[in-house]
């Protein structure tokens, strides 16, 4: 790891003070990265200490980037009392919005808003009152695992950025919307099956954990995915809950506080001088290949600084 363009990472990487003004922003300290850092060590810091991204992104995060766009949107003019979320303010024009964040793919744009018009069409009739949008939420290690070990850990701050916060029958709801592929044979969404995917998903449990901190006057329910067809015919939506593991739910505090120790621990390390090490046993997984596969799949030195010039990019 002593190429040119490692160093150089290394030497301008920080650590975010803030999130990003924006509706389709990151998480301070999410899940998505504290599950890198038990993951794999180099695909935490390509991606959160170097912030390295490969040149362009897929058609379908783009395509679910607009939608998330549109949704935010939607739910934020929708407010009861005419409140707007916190980053409403530096970014209320959503057609600025979909340009900016669409790369450049008008025909993305307008697959994402005839998406839309069929969920608005859909849910003419939404149950659901919006109590926060795109906001992010944070909690202390000490909170959320009140006596565990390394003291030191207490204070270290995670955070969630939920897509969607509602209410509906007296009980609040965290949304997470997710544009999902069809079944082959029918055209139309896979039949949701008891939620297997979601009932260990780190995103599931840290949002509720925080939530219910920061938010003990309301009764926070439970986690619903707003799955949205994404191929045309624009016709199938569904909101289902998830069943979520009373032990697993009960544990998750010790892993988010284990997640912080690493990453606090490997952090050190590089900075240091030291190395993060690779999982080879990670870097295929169900969606493919990782962001960063190609990089680690490199013969030389040589070709992996050839490699990082032609596919990625350091994110300002």
């Amino acid at each position: 790891m002593d190429g040119l363009w490692f160093e150089d990472m290394v030497a301008s990487s920080a650590v975010p003070e803030a999130m990003t003004e924006s509706p389709s922003g990151a998480s301070t300290r999410g899940s998505h990265q504290l599950s890198a850092v038990m993951t794999c060590e180099l695909l935490w810091f390509y991606y959160y200490m170097a912030k390295v991204r490969p040149r362009g992104q897929r058609d379908n995060m783009v395509l679910g980037t607009l939608v998330h766009l549109f949704l935010a949107y939607h739910y934020a003019v929708r407010l009861p009392g005419g409140a707007r979320p916190t980053w409403f303010a530096a970014r209320p024009d959503l057609e600025a919005a979909l340009i900016e964040d669409s790369e450049g793919r008008l025909d993305l744009v307008k697959e994402a808003r005839d998406m839309y018009a069929a969920y608005c069409l859909n849910y003419a009739a939404d149950p659901w009152t919006p109590v926060a949008v795109e906001e992010e939420f944070r909690a202390t290690v000490g909170e959320l695992d009140p006596g565990g070990p390394d003291p030191t850990l207490d204070d270290e701050v995670v955070s969630c950025r939920t897509d969607l916060v509602v209410e509906m029958n007296g009980l609040t709801w965290i949304v997470d919307h997710k544009t999902a592929a069809p079944d082959r044979r029918s055209g139309r969404l896979y039949a949701w099956n008891g939620c297997a995917d979601w009932k260990l998903n780190l995103q599931v449990l840290q949002n509720l954990l925080i939530l219910r901190k920061r938010m003990p006057e309301r009764f926070v329910h439970s986690f619903s995915i707003n799955r949205i067809k994404k191929e045309r015919p624009f016709n199938g939506f569904e909101r289902n809950t998830v069943d979520v593991p009373a032990m697993a739910y009960q544990i998750a505090p010790k892993l988010i506080r284990e997640a912080v120790r690493r990453e606090r621990d490997l952090r050190r390390r590089i900075e240091a001088g030291g190395d993060p090490v690779s999982n080879f046993g990670s870097c295929y997984g169900r969606f493919g290949p990782c962001s960063f596969f190609d990089l680690c799949t490199a013969h030389s030195e040589d070709q992996q600084n050839q490699l990082f010039s032609k596919l990625y990019v350091i994110q300002d």
